[in-house]
Order: structure tokens, then sequence, then C-alpha cells
């Protein structure tokens, strides 16, 4: 289970981790005091508006997604019980029509079959008398 949700906390670990450092960037933090910082604090506070929602974009699908895996790993483990039940209706179904395209075609066996018979019937008569 951990090979599963080991790669998606470090991979939100990861994301959260460049969105601090972007706004930690745009704050105007230079790691060197020689560096000069050429934004004004409006343009600071502008681009975190910008980036912010796209931080928060990014972690509700990465929600998503993680309840997604979470769901479908809780959901694989009664698919065979469903899977089976599911099967058994599609035999009972298969079964029924069966019996029920049996039925229909019976009357045109039998009359098929009768006509089969009578004609072997009478070319054996025709047969015999041509004989003598």
């Amino acid at each position: 289970m951990w090979q599963i949700y080991l790669p998606a906390i470090l991979g939100a670990a990861v994301f959260l981790a460049l969105c601090v450092g972007t706004v930690i960037y745009t704050m105007g933090y230079v790691p060197d005091s020689a560096l000069p910082d050429h934004q004004s604090p409006p343009a600071k506070v502008a681009v975190i508006w910008l980036i912010l929602p796209t931080c928060f974009g990014g972690l509700i699908q990465m929600a998503i997604v993680g309840g997604l895996v979470f769901a479908l790993g809780r959901g694989i483990k009664g698919l065979p019980p469903l899977a089976q039940k599911v099967q058994d209706g599609i035999n009972r179904f298969s079964a029924a029509v069966s019996r029920f395209a049996d039925a229909a075609a019976k009357p045109v066996v039998i009359v098929g079959s009768q006509k089969a018979g009578w004609d072997r019937f009478v070319d054996f008569i025709a047969f015999w008398k041509h004989k003598a």
C-alpha cells in the first residue's frame, strides 16, 4: 500500500515546497544582499494573487486524484463478488433467451422433420414401385 501513498505524499510535498518557494521569492527575499530588489510592493502582491489560485487549483486536483486512488483501492476489494453476481445474472439471462428461442423454433423444427419424414416415405414408396 505504501507504493501508492508514498509517491503521492512526496509529490504533494514537492508541490507545496515549490509553491512556498515561489511566494517567498516573490515577496522579495533575496538570498544575497548584493543583489538589488527591483520589485515594487504592489507588483509583489499582484504576482502572489496570480500564483495562489494556480497553487490551490493544483492542490485541489491532487486531492481529487488522491481521493480517487483511495476510492479505487477500496472498490477493488469488493469487485470480485460483484463481478460474480453480474456473471450469474448474465448466465441466467442467456439461459432464458436460449429457452425462449428453443420454444419459438420448436414448431418449425417439428414441421420440418415431419415433412422430411413424409418425403423419405414417399421416395421409398416411389422407389419400391419402380423396382417391380
